[in-house]
């Protein structure tokens, strides 16, 4: 899982989360190394997002 929650008054959090090491490998290579990259607000990858790319995506908005 990987998306943003407001914190304070004028910060974002990023949350990174994974049910095993693969799994938040897989999530860490969503984050956007650059800004002006469009993305989801949040997304959440399955096991075969590895292979599958973006058809591996179990849920994203």
């Amino acid at each position: 899982i990987l998306f943003l929650h407001p914190y304070k008054l004028d910060y974002l959090a990023l949350i990174l989360a994974g049910t095993d090491h693969e799994g938040l490998d897989q999530v860490t290579k969503l984050f956007p190394k650059r800004t002006g990259v469009p993305i989801p607000d949040w997304i959440i990858v399955g096991p075969e997002s590895a292979w599958k790319g973006a058809g591996g995506l179990l849920g994203a908005g």
